[in-house]
């Protein structure tokens, strides 16, 4: 279906024509709660911080972070400078050696949409601060680099704030209004003053300013959604193409273009059912994420970028990149103008938003893969000197990976043995308040999944493993990355044989894992490749282990002296 602008703005752009021009101010009477104003402060408030804050915040955690690198992509209009920030953790390979995912943010390109940079700056200070207590960030950080444009339209951003309860032609909640507060587009032809008349509707859309459906604006530069003189046409336009160079642009997989409001996800369909299918797939995650978190559902709009595009951000990285690609708009659902969200939202939004960026860039960085099994012989107790008793070590080279059995003895009966799974990415998460395992917000499953030796026994006694102070039974890369099982063959009746260990795993989304680990799972434009078992159980039976039964003991022989 086609894009449709909030009530506010379809007002304010049907009175494009409108001779008026007069100043009104918004009132706490008028939105039904005090006004918000620009608050400075580099930690997060009940509110919404200004934009010099936001500035000194982006600044302030990128020093001495050496996972952080700050760019000027660009230069707005009136020559403010726009800087994008890049998220790349140990290199741009995972600990596998595997070239890593990338994703683009960005934010606060319609001006008046404040809750904007609030929910990105959310993301980034989430990934700033909290790489080593969260074992999602550590996993998003070694998988993916990624790219947060926090604002992109910093001319305009400026004046909302130095005019936070003014508008122009609105009424006393700013509805209607286009100017001051309520500034939408850039500053194309327009100056920075309320005072000046002329030129209060002036500007360019940012999300009408790119190359995919950009007849579909507007073509009447007082138009709200007015498109601009040509694709790309505008600085602010230029500055997030720069920041997405930023990135390894053959693995571009994941964007989101933050607005607000309507409560809502834009999906862009490019004709290519199974990326479409990964498209629907991560917003079903992320929206299952932000409605287990807060309550709050978010609905979905369908957008297809062959007949029914206008220019947008989102439209464009799918036509280009052919990513994920959405356009997030935050809270409320509705409201006498929701643009202006009350004070008492700002933290609600910016944490059940934080959890879907969780799940979409946890869902975007891949499935979860086997990497490394272990099997010891516990049958005197469980330590570190504990024999292994078979190894197999899942590598990577050349695209594929390889699958080397180091150690691999028999297992016998009359033995009991424990098996540590370990797999690429965090499969749970420990609950802060009571130590057990789950899964993200919104997520369901068996937590253990179905293991067994094919034929001989099947696994009990499952633990995922939190505790690094666990040595050979703790996790390996990431807190809740590995599982240990046992398998009592102490009462097992087998001929010596070989057998398949089979593991059929969920990770912490309830995505399967990749069945078949020699082929590495990949993005492209036509969605997933290699994820096998993607929509149907597909155990990992890629390790064989050897069983015997212990030797008889020699019969006894008489002698008669």
């Amino acid at each position: 279906m086609k894009r449709i602008l909030p009530a506010v703005a379809v007002i304010g752009a049907c009175l494009s024509a409108s001779p008026a021009q007069v100043v009104t101010n918004i009132t706490q009477a008028g939105l039904g709660y005090p006004v918000p104003l620009p608050v400075e402060s580099l930690t997060p408030v009940a509110g919404f911080r200004s934009a010099a804050s936001l500035r000194a915040r982006f600044l302030d955690l990128e020093l001495g972070n050496d996972d952080i690198t700050e760019t000027q992509t660009g230069s707005s209009l009136n020559g403010r400078a726009i800087y994008s920030y890049r998220f790349q953790h140990n290199g741009p390979n995972t600990f596998e050696g595997i070239p890593k995912s990338a994703a683009l943010v960005q934010g606060t390109i319609h001006a008046r949409e404040w809750i904007s940079p609030e929910v990105v700056a959310r993301l980034y200070e989430w990934l700033a601060l909290e790489g080593d207590s969260d074992p999602v960030a550590a996993y998003v950080l070694d998988s993916t680099t990624i790219v947060i444009h926090p604002v992109g339209n910093p001319d305009s951003f400026a004046l909302t704030q130095a005019y936070p309860s003014q508008t122009v032609d609105g009424n006393s909640s700013g509805s209607s209004g286009v100017e001051g507060r309520m500034r939408r587009k850039n500053l194309r032809s327009a100056d920075q003053t309320l005072a000046t008349t002329a030129d209060h509707r002036q500007g360019v859309d940012l999300n009408r300013n790119h190359a995919f459906g950009f007849g579909n604006g507007s073509a009447t530069p007082t138009s709200i959604i007015y498109h601009g003189t040509a694709p790309g046409s505008e600085p602010e336009t230029t500055a997030l193409y720069a920041a997405a160079t930023l990135l390894d642009e053959t693995r571009f997989r994941f964007f989101c273009d933050v607005h607000s409001y309507e409560q809502v996800y834009y999906l862009i369909f490019d004709g290519d059912a199974s990326r479409n299918a990964a498209v629907v797939n991560a917003y079903n995650l992320m929206r299952g994420a932000t409605l287990a978190t807060s309550g709050a559902s978010y609905g979905r709009i369908d957008v297809e970028l062959a007949t029914e595009a206008e220019g947008a951000t989102d439209e464009y990285f799918t036509g280009t990149y052919g990513c994920l690609s959405y356009t997030l708009e935050v809270r409320p659902p509705s409201a006498v103008n929701g643009f202006i969200l009350p004070d008492s939202q700002v933290d609600i939004a910016r944490n059940e938003l934080l959890q879907a960026f969780r799940a979409g860039l946890y869902y975007a960085a891949g499935p979860a893969t086997m990497v490394r099994i272990r099997i010891y012989d516990t049958t005197d107790g469980r330590n570190e000197s504990s024999p292994l008793v078979y190894e197999q070590v899942r590598g990577y080279a050349g695209g594929t990976r390889t699958l080397g059995d180091i150690t691999n003895e028999s297992l016998l009966a009359g033995h009991l043995y424990t098996a540590v799974l370990q797999f690429n990415k965090p499969m749970r998460i420990k609950d802060s308040s009571t130590g057990a395992p789950r899964f993200l917000p919104g997520a369901t499953g068996d937590m253990n999944g179905t293991i067994s030796i094919a034929g001989l026994v099947s696994a009990s006694n499952a633990e995922w493993q939190f505790d690094t102070n666990g040595g050979n039974f703790g996790f390996s890369h990431f807190s809740g990355d590995t599982l240990t099982v046992d398998f009592d063959l102490r009462s097992a009746n087998a001929p010596d044989d070989s057998h398949a260990l089979s593991v059929a795993m969920d990770d912490a989304l309830s995505q399967a894992i990749d069945g078949d680990p020699r082929t590495v799972a990949d993005w492209s434009p036509q969605g997933w490749l290699n994820w096998d078992g993607m929509t149907s159980a597909n155990a990992d039976t890629h390790a064989l282990v050897q069983f015997q039964q212990p030797p008889h003991p020699p019969p006894e022989v008489w002698i008669l002296y």
